[in-house]
């Protein structure tokens, strides 16, 4: 399947989403669901890794998915960082960034997986 999930860590603090090859935003709201019931499972802030290192790049509509998918996520959702983008897709995430201010503040990029979770770390240690 070209997007799925899993836990990034073993103490279930971050969700990672992987994208792999070709994909449609279909794929992605098939496993929303679980991630979303796997992030409300537990009582403290969980972060999201979507790893696009492997993608091909991103479908259409990306800001409309992304609002619309930000828009359910969990109360306890910390931040999102999105790793392996590239120039189009970060340049997606600025102006959604800029048009969606109070949740795209929740965003950040990273070239690596251990980048994302160097980010993450550092976010919750502030």
């Amino acid at each position: 399947m070209p997007v799925s999930i899993a836990w990034d860590d073993e103490a279930q603090t971050t969700v990672r989403y992987d994208y792999v090859g070709k994909w449609v935003w279909e794929e992605v709201y098939a496993v929303y669901d679980k991630a979303n019931a796997m992030i409300a499972s537990v009582p403290y802030p969980v972060s999201i890794i979507h790893n696009l290192a492997e993608s091909e790049g991103s479908p259409s509509g990306a800001l409309t998915h992304a609002r619309r998918i930000t828009m359910s996520i969990p109360e306890n959702w910390d931040t999102s960082v999105v790793v392996g983008s590239g120039a189009f897709t970060e340049s997606l995430l600025s102006i959604f960034s800029k048009v969606y201010r109070k949740l795209g503040d929740h965003y950040k990029t990273a070239h690596t997986l251990d980048e994302a979770r160097a980010i993450i770390s550092k976010h919750r240690a502030t």
